[in-house]
């Protein structure tokens, strides 16, 4: 019900299969509902950025106290390593042709990439997806 960040990590932490905000319409919530009965997980992508910038948080503390010791799955990356390469790619100006034809494949593949961490990242642009992926720790520095 609530949006901000503590109540969102406190009824996942609890257990909750997905989370609704209060404010979505009508309609969205109806349906998010019979998703979850149908075994589904909603969650808003405005909640996902939330918890995942948490998670990533978490996951940079780990890494700073415990390098050796295995990432738990909950914070394991958010990207496929193919989606990875790609987002890395479009951060550097690379064509969709010009990544099918670094990995040879086609460029409908490299779309379906595209498509993927687009949905994953809850952005609709090459832009925003570079933007989130950096805010997110997703994009190395001079790799």
């Amino acid at each position: 019900m609530f949006g901000d960040e503590d109540n969102v990590l406190k009824s996942i932490e609890a257990g909750a299969l997905g989370y609704i905000h209060k404010d979505a319409a009508p309609h969205n919530i109806a349906t998010s509902i019979l998703e979850m009965k149908a075994g589904a997980s909603p969650i808003s992508p405005m909640i996902a950025r939330r918890v995942l910038a948490k998670f990533l948080t978490l996951n940079q503390a780990h890494a700073v106290s415990a390098p050796t010791t295995p990432l738990p799955m909950s914070i394991r990356p958010l990207l496929s390593v193919r989606e990875q390469e790609v987002l890395e790619l479009i951060a550097r100006g690379f064509s969709y042709a010009g990544i099918a034809k670094l990995h040879g494949v086609t460029v409908h593949t490299v779309q379906t990439h595209i498509k993927n961490l687009y949905r994953k990242l809850a952005v609709r642009s090459r832009g925003e997806a570079v933007y989130e992926a950096t805010q997110l720790g997703l994009l190395g520095t001079g790799r």
